[in-house]
Order: C-alpha cells, then structure tokens, then sequence
C-alpha cells in the first residue's frame, strides 16, 4: 500500500511538552493533598492543583497555535465536558479570582458485628474547628470501650469534602484526571500518526 507523502502535518514533534508539564505540575500538587497535611497546606495545594490543571488546556492551545485546533477541539468535546471537568473549571475560576477552595475533611467510623453495622462516629472538620489527631484518636477510644468486647471490628472513611456543599470531591477530582489523561493521549496519537503518515 502506498503511502500519501503530501498529507500536511503542522504540528511539532515535541508541542505537547509545555503541557504536560503543566499536567505534571498540577498532579505534585495534588500528591501532596494528604490527610495528615494542616488546613492551610491542603487548601493551598488543591488552589494550586485546580489553577494547573485548567491551564493544560491553554499550554496545547498554545502549543498548537489555535484555540480552534481540530484535533484539540475533537478531543475536548469528548473528554473535557463532562460534569466533573465542568466542576474543576468552576472551581478554578472561584480559586483563581475569589477566594480559596472551602475545603472540609469527614471523618466516619463504622462498628461490624455478625449481623449488622453500625456508624459510631461521624464528625465534619474545617479550618475554623481542625482537632488533632491525638485528641481525636482520644475520643475512639471511649467509644470502642464502651462495647466492653475483646475484639472490635470497624472501617474507618476519611474524605475531602467541599465544606459548602458537604458533597466529597475526590470522586471529581479522579474523574477529571481520568479525563486528561484520556485527552491527552487521544491527541498524542493523532498527532503520531500524522508523523507516521508523513514521514517525519
């Protein structure tokens, strides 16, 4: 099979690199939202994560010299409009222009017996009412000896929440990592064969 020669390919071999550090950036930041982190560490990296992560998206356009790029447009309808993407770019622009991230942490404790379970302990935390783990793990203690049992069988959830909302937000942020890179690889491809295609 021959193979068309004169198929035009504008796109720079390395043009996605630009964004991908921006995604690499984005991603130290989010690696470092922990929950033994103080408040005002985790709110600064999720600011930090939500502002890297939409500026990926100006670094290709950037890189591809159009913010009405074919193949960034064809990949950006299929992987970046969905409801998280649309929470992540929300939040962007409220970290970015108004005021850091809201965030909360949950804590939920679940007591397990042969027949049922049981929620013992559920307890919301912000900036303004933070407890240390000590005093927390205090607390446990009373309550896991009040059963009076040799053993004790439980699950422990910790979760971010949006303190506004009290909806947790690690199920849209995965998505939305999920997401780019999906897209990302969706255009590296294209943008491979197109080299493949023309020789180059």
């Amino acid at each position: 099979m021959k193979i068309n020669k004169m198929v035009e390919n504008k796109y720079e071999e390395d043009c996605l690199r630009p964004a991908l550090l921006k995604c690499y950036n984005a991603f130290k930041c989010l690696e470092k939202l922990t929950v033994e982190s103080s408040f005002y560490d985790n709110i600064s990296n999720l600011d930090n994560f939500l502002i890297e992560y939409r500026s990926i998206t100006f670094a290709i356009q950037k890189s591809l010299k159009s913010k009405n790029d074919p193949i960034y447009l064809k990949y950006r309808d299929l992987y970046l409009k969905s409801e998280s993407s649309k929470w992540l770019l929300d939040n962007r622009n409220i970290v970015d222009h108004e005021h850091p991230f809201n965030l909360g942490k949950r804590l939920t404790i679940n007591v397990y017996t042969q027949t049922s379970a049981e929620e013992i302990y559920k307890k919301e935390f912000d900036i303004e009412n933070d407890q240390p783990y000590k005093s927390i793990l205090e607390e446990l203690k009373v309550v896991f000896l009040s059963f009076k049992k040799w053993e004790v069988y439980f699950s422990c959830t910790f979760q971010f929440i949006d303190n506004n909302e009290k909806y947790e937000i690690y199920p849209l942020i995965k998505d939305g990592v999920t997401s780019i890179k999906d897209f990302f690889k969706a255009i590296y491809d294209d943008i491979k064969a197109l080299y493949i295609v023309t020789g180059k």
